[in-house]
């Protein structure tokens, strides 16, 4: 599912508009990170994030925002056949 940002603030008028300039820069940097990623426009992105936007599995590889579906036929061994050693997990700090 796709949908625009969401937030909430409070405080005085300067601080809510000074944090709604915020997320409106942040909400136009993740339009062009998802535009990068998918392939799409950030044009396009914006206007399917109006409303939120649902995708089953074969749309959302078309869309871009996967890269593909697991068959939960095949064994999880499969998935990682080739791999020298397992994938090291680093500790939290």
């Amino acid at each position: 599912m796709l949908h625009q940002s969401s937030g909430y603030f409070w405080g005085d008028t300067d601080t809510t508009i000074t944090r709604a300039n915020q997320m409106e820069q942040q909400e136009q940097q993740l339009l062009k990170v998802q535009a990068l990623h998918t392939g799409q426009t950030v044009d396009k992105i914006t206007n399917d994030t109006i409303k939120e936007k649902w995708f089953n599995a074969q749309d959302a590889v078309r869309y871009g925002i996967v890269d593909g579906i697991i068959d939960p036929q095949i064994e999880t061994s499969l998935l990682f056949k080739g791999m020298e050693q397992p994938l090291e997990v680093a500790a939290p700090p």
